[in-house]
């Protein structure tokens, strides 16, 4: 049981870490469409 949680914990912080990225890039952009 905690392999598998131990294993899980990398995987969701990847995931959140890919989603923070996705959700900086989509701010980025707003802010370009905003400038022009």
């Amino acid at each position: 049981m905690s392999q598998k949680l131990t294993k899980s914990i990398p995987d969701g912080w990847a995931l959140l870490r890919l989603a923070l990225r996705t959700n900086h890039r989509q701010e980025l952009i707003d802010n370009q469409a905003a400038e022009e």
